[in-house]
């Protein structure tokens, strides 16, 4: 019989830890201009005892390994549970993404500060009345800050990102739309993808607060430019890759990138364009 007591102690603790975990590492993220899944409650409650039956069937696997005992029962488990747990991320959606523009340094601060409270247990010792009051103040601060950034109204800009030789842009225009402009910065990148993972998602995650881009153009498209345009769209929710017809033909790699690239766009549902420069 379940005994629910300790199943209510159980959530009233994994709560305050995801209230405070959440707390201390949101400003962190926001200021390294990583996003955040609106799921990660739901994914640490699922995982982390998943990880306690990973770790145990591991470690019996180690062990049973070291003294030559039979341990293909325990192989098969572990197997199971790895291929149940891919499976279910595949159900991750980057629509549970989101991001929030760098803060003034003052919501920073008292994001720290409301940390700081919550570990030194100055106020309220009762488990629910901190539970209550460390969410309450975190979604107080999230408001504001999301708050200031919709009253502000938004100028269109044009900025070429740092250390690009004026090769790559990014516009934001009177809607919020975010339109990538590559002129062919891609094309020379030794590693477009972890460009994109490293320096620009977190660029752009920084400086507009968001993880969708409307368009990506590139305009003087190469086999590294349409890898990095399918980069693009596997870290942010696209709506329109439009590409610049080659001025030079393609290797037969650069045209399996291209095709590779057409059909993960039409699978997703993202327009696709192409364009002439002159």
């Amino acid at each position: 019989m379940i005994n629910l007591l300790k199943v209510k102690k159980y959530l009233l603790s994994f709560l305050q830890f995801q209230a405070v975990a959440t707390a201390t590492s949101l400003p962190i993220l926001v200021y390294w201009g990583m996003p955040i899944s609106l799921m990660t409650v739901v994914g640490n409650f699922i995982f982390t005892p998943f990880l306690s039956v990973f770790l145990l069937i591991s470690s019996l696997i180690f062990f049973t390994e070291l003294f030559f005992i039979p341990n293909q029962l325990l192989v098969i488990l572990l197997d199971w549970q790895v291929t149940t747990w891919n499976t279910f991320l595949t159900y991750s959606s980057k629509s549970w993404l989101i991001a929030f523009a760098k803060p003034s340094p003052l919501l920073a601060a008292l994001f720290a500060l409301l940390a700081l409270l919550i570990f030194a247990k100055l106020f309220f010792t009762n488990k629910s009345k901190r539970l209550t009051i460390t969410t309450f103040l975190s979604c107080t601060l999230i408001i504001i800050h999301c708050s200031i950034n919709l009253i502000i109204p938004v100028q269109e800009s044009s900025d070429f990102v740092p250390k690009t030789n004026n090769k790559l842009c990014v516009m934001q225009h009177k809607n919020k739309a975010i339109e990538i402009i590559d002129n062919g910065f891609f094309a020379r990148k030794q590693s477009p993808g972890k460009y994109i993972s490293f320096e620009l998602k977190p660029y752009i995650c920084k400086k507009y607060g968001t993880t969708r881009i409307d368009t990506i153009v590139l305009r003087k498209p190469g086999t590294r430019s349409i890898q990095a345009a399918e980069e693009l769209c596997e870290s942010f929710l696209v709506k329109k890759v439009s590409i610049a017809y080659f001025e030079k033909p393609l290797s037969k790699y650069g045209w399996r990138c291209f095709f590779g690239l057409r059909r993960k766009v039409k699978g997703d549902g993202v327009k696709w364009e192409r364009f002439k420069t002159s």
